[in-house]
């Protein structure tokens, strides 16, 4: 599952539109928003370190697919 989510081009496409549709400026406040949207809750200061330091290397659109596999994004509760 986790190979077929980063390879997929469905999720790529997918996450580059919700990286437009985020309109927050600032590498802090997309971190905040992509993780409301994605997994309906703020980052924790840890994750929000980590995604803005992803960020510094990486596109909006990788980060948000780096997220389509996270466990609370992927598993059903």
């Amino acid at each position: 599952q986790a190979m077929a989510l980063v390879n997929s081009p469905l999720s790529a496409r997918a996450a580059t539109v919700i990286a437009k549709d985020l309109h927050a400026t600032e590498p802090e406040q997309f971190v905040v928003a992509v993780f409301l949207k994605l997994l309906s809750r703020a980052p924790t200061a840890e994750e929000s370190r980590l995604c803005v330091e992803f960020l510094d290397r990486q596109s909006r659109a990788s980060l948000v697919q780096a997220l389509f596999n996270h466990a609370e994004f992927t598993t059903i509760r």
